[in-house]
């Protein structure tokens, strides 16, 4: 993920004296369209990217971490407050690459991030805990998503930066509201479809090894075991059942 943006929403900025290194010959683009009829014969959607081959800018990287836009995102009608959670492990932030340089791997500095939810999306907040334990500074305190379904936060500095070290785990939570929703509602990338993702914009200190530089996505889903423990009803594996059951009785009868 090298760019997102949202409905409503500002620029995609990096803090001054920081680009990302274009190293691919090729930008893929997405669009996902909403209210479209049939009366729209064409579109000449697209973006504006400001290039500067100027080498001495500071490069960063980005990472996306979050809840996988899937249908095992259930979200269920007609709660106050539905907790959706990501989470990725510091055994990725740590693990990820494998380190031939036989160097101590050094953590990045958090320059920015953004986080994307859709219109059910109240609050959402990122915490950073290694080993189990939280850190006391969050990396992004309980916040309410604004008009454009995101949050935005970019550092100006590395003095303004958060430290992400090799192991910290990531935790994003999104908070969501179904009040008067008659069903319930599934993740993914269509319009009526819910998020919970963020898109981490870091840097890592000149000369050092860094792990989470190759490190492009880090999202998380739930297991059908889990999706039916949460929910509470069992798994239904008659069908699969049913055909092996048909399958011996042929065998055993053959015509």
């Amino acid at each position: 993920m090298a760019f997102i943006w949202s409905k409503n929403g500002g620029n995609d900025d990096f803090p001054n004296g920081f680009g990302l290194p274009l190293d691919n010959s090729f930008l893929m683009m997405m669009v996902i369209y909403e209210g479209l009829n049939d009366s729209i014969n064409q579109v000449q959607d697209g973006l504006i990217l400001n290039y500067n081959d100027e080498l001495r800018l500071k490069p960063v990287h980005r990472l996306l971490v979050g809840h996988q836009a899937s249908g095992k995102h259930v979200i269920l009608s007609n709660q106050r407050d539905w907790i959706t959670d990501g989470y990725c492990s510091g055994h990725c932030t740590l693990d990820y690459n494998i380190d031939t340089t036989n160097e101590n791997p050094s953590s990045v500095q958090i320059m920015g991030f953004e986080v994307h939810t859709r219109s059910l999306g109240t609050v959402a907040h990122i915490d950073v805990q290694y080993e189990g334990t939280k850190y006391d500074t969050p990396l992004l305190a309980p916040t309410s998503f604004d008009s454009s379904n995101s949050i935005k936060r970019v550092s100006q500095s590395l003095t303004e930066s958060y430290s992400l070290h090799p192991g910290d785990d990531l935790i994003l939570r999104c908070h969501h509201s179904t009040l008067g929703k008659v069903l319930p509602i599934f993740g993914g990338v269509a319009t009526q479809d819910e998020l919970c993702f963020a898109v981490l914009t870091h840097h890592c200190p000149d000369r050092q090894y860094c792990p989470m530089n190759t490190l492009t996505s880090c999202m998380s889903r739930p297991t059908d075991e889990n999706i039916a423990k949460a929910l509470q009803f069992s798994l239904n594996y008659y069908e699969t059942t049913y055909y092996e059951e048909v399958s011996n009785i042929l065998e055993n009868n053959p015509k």
